[in-house]
């Protein structure tokens, strides 16, 4: 089995991590998972989590929660997570790729990949 060295939620719960943010897995014990956010070690439940080995170099479309407030709120049903630095960003289908106004990297957008709350990818 190949070492899970980046998780991401798998479902929609305030736990401080970043939807559709992809985090480097520090070490996993006993059904938890620590997880590298932002220089802090933060504990999750296994059963929570999506693994991958090698961290996604696309953008992640997730839908955006019914209690956002601000300029999020105007975005639509759904937004884009920049893999590189987890930057959220309005994203319209059917664009192929993206720039992140934030670390200034270019990828691909992966429209097909399933949102967070578990109905596939949106196309807006």
């Amino acid at each position: 089995m190949p070492e899970l060295s980046w998780a991401r939620l798998k479902t929609d719960l305030h736990l401080g991590l970043r939807r559709g943010a992809w985090y480097r897995v520090i070490r996993e014990a006993y059904g938890q998972v620590i997880l590298d956010v932002e220089h802090q070690p933060v504990t999750v439940l296994r059963e929570y989590l999506e693994f991958v080995s090698v961290r996604p170099d696309r953008w992640t479309i997730v839908e955006r929660p019914s209690d956002v407030a601000g300029a999020a709120a105007a975005w639509g049903q759904s937004y884009g997570v920049c893999p590189h630095c987890a930057h959220r960003a309005p994203l319209v289908h059917p664009v192929v790729e993206a720039r992140c106004s934030k670390c200034r990297g270019t990828f691909l957008i992966d429209w097909s990949a399933p949102d967070l709350a578990g109905g596939g990818g949106r196309h807006p």
